[in-house]
């Protein structure tokens, strides 16, 4: 876990830095997390739930993938 807390925009978000350059980012999140920086999470691990927080229109996850700091299409990662 890279960072927990929020974006600018005002959306809680966690970031889980991987291998290779990649992050994801899983936002609007109720500012609760299950998790804190430096934490290790493993695949299916829970990391926090769905929320409306920041610029929403309902409760949902929006999910982003970037390597070296570039958003990618995460259909690629899938």
């Amino acid at each position: 876990v890279a960072f927990v807390g929020y974006r600018a925009d005002g959306a809680y978000v966690v970031v889980m830095g991987h291998a290779g350059g990649l992050e994801t980012v899983y936002g609007h999140l109720l500012p609760q997390a299950l998790v804190r920086v430096g934490q290790a999470v493993r695949k299916g691990g829970r990391i926090g739930s769905m929320g409306c927080t920041g610029f929403c229109t309902g409760t949902h996850l929006h999910w982003e993938v970037s390597k070296n700091f570039v958003t990618q299409n995460p259909r690629a990662y899938l």
